[in-house]
């Protein structure tokens, strides 16, 4: 069976899979979550997390806001190719409102 005739979620479980399979120190991630049932996000979060307890960076870069807020430390926007916020996700400036309301005042 080739790759491409694998399911979306397969798919997707294989490409994280490669992407850690060396245990690299910087892994880069396009939209980890796509595809994938709730069972395997919740797996895959918890697996994020404890990369990252143990030493590695992993850089995710996803539209859905609050995936970002449950998972990473830190965050970056970027509007328009521009630069519009960096700083830590317990920043008091983000606060405990929702991310995307955060996003939509910084783009506004």
């Amino acid at each position: 069976m080739l790759c491409k005739d694998l399911s979306r979620g397969t798919r997707q479980k294989l490409m994280l899979a490669q992407a850690f399979l060396h245990e690299p120190e910087l892994v880069v991630i396009d939209e980890p979550l796509i595809n994938l049932d709730p069972l395997m996000q919740r797996r895959v979060k918890d697996y994020l997390k404890g990369y990252v307890k143990k030493g590695g960076t992993v850089l995710i870069s996803t539209h859905i806001l609050e995936i970002a807020r449950e998972i990473c430390t830190g965050m970056a926007i970027i509007y328009k190719g521009k630069l519009v916020f960096s700083g830590k996700m317990d920043d008091p400036v983000i606060g405990n409102r929702p991310l995307e309301d955060f996003f939509l005042e910084l783009v506004s």
